[in-house]
């Protein structure tokens, strides 16, 4: 199902596959950084360390940007300082 909605899917350790690790990062961040984003957001703790390596832009977990939220009582966006 997921190959018909045109994802790859590889279930090969990215330490192992380097060059595919590297390619599907570049291509997520070429999709995502022309948004201009305050943080991008994952629930992927593998896909947040790689995608912080390839940008200045943060690269939070979804918990924590769910715990700012909450800890504000009034978020306004963004994800700031970690």
């Amino acid at each position: 199902m997921l190959r018909q909605l045109v994802f790859a899917v590889d279930v090969r350790d990215p330490v192992l596959q380097p060059e595919l690790s590297h390619q599907l990062r570049e291509r997520k961040l070429r999709q995502l950084l022309p948004t201009q984003p305050d943080c991008i957001v994952s629930a992927n703790v593998g896909c947040i360390q790689r995608l912080q390596s390839g940008t200045g832009t943060p690269v939070r977990h979804w918990v924590e940007v769910v715990d700012k939220a909450l800890a504000r009582r009034s978020w306004t966006g963004g994800c700031g300082p970690r």
